[in-house]
């Protein structure tokens, strides 16, 4: 996991507030603005154990995409 950089916060995903968290991307809505999402540290840990387990047993078989 990467080091964790925390500041006090919001947690986008389990809406606690005035929390430790830390940033862990963007959500871009349709017409192209970002909006910064902050995590919790439990919210990050839950969010790295999903994506390695979708790498590990993903629904679909993983097809990389064509390079150019």
């Amino acid at each position: 996991m990467t080091s964790w950089a925390a500041n006090l916060g919001d947690c986008f995903r389990c809406d606690r507030g005035a929390i430790q968290v830390t940033h862990v991307g963007e959500s871009i809505d349709p017409d192209g603005a970002e909006t910064p999402l902050f995590a919790c540290r439990a919210c990050t840990e839950r969010l790295t154990a999903m994506h390695q387990r979708a790498h590990e047993t993903p629904v679909r078989r993983y097809v990389p995409a064509p390079t150019p």
